[in-house]
C-alpha cells in the first residue's frame, strides 16, 4: 500500500463505504476475501484490518453485493496506481451489477 496523505484518504473513503453499507463485521470479512482472491496482499489486508478497527459499527445490510465489489476494485486500482484496470473499470456502467438483486441477464 503507498504511503502519504493521498492513499490514506482513499483507505479512508473506502472502508467508510462498506462499513456504511454493510457494517464493520462484513467488512473485516470482505478483507479477508479480498486477500484470498489476490486483491490484495496479507500486509495491505493486515493495514486495512488496522483501519478498521477505527471504525464504529453502523449495521448495515451486511450482504455484500456485486455492486460493492465492483466499487472496492475501483479502490484497489486507485491504490495500486491505476493502470489499464482502472480505465477498464471505469468502461463500467455504475448500474452494470444490477443493484442489489445481483446481475439480470
Amino acid at each position: 500500500m503507498p504511503d502519504g496523505f493521498l492513499a490514506d484518504l482513499i483507505v479512508v473513503e473506502w472502508l467508510e463505504f462498506l462499513v456504511s453499507e454493510v457494517g464493520v463485521r462484513a467488512t473485516a470479512e470482505a478483507i479477508h476475501y479480498y486477500e484470498r482472491i489476490d486483491w490484495i496482499d496479507a500486509e495491505v489486508a493486515e493495514q486495512l484490518q488496522a483501519y478498521l478497527r477505527g471504525f464504529e459499527d453502523d449495521g448495515g445490510a451486511a450482504t455484500l453485493t456485486i455492486d460493492h465489489h465492483t466499487k472496492s476494485l475501483r479502490y484497489v486500482s486507485q491504490l495500486d496506481g491505476g493502470g489499464a484496470q482502472s480505465v477498464a473499470l471505469d468502461q463500467i456502467p455504475a448500474t452494470a451489477g444490477g443493484g442489489s438483486d445481483g446481475i439480470q441477464r
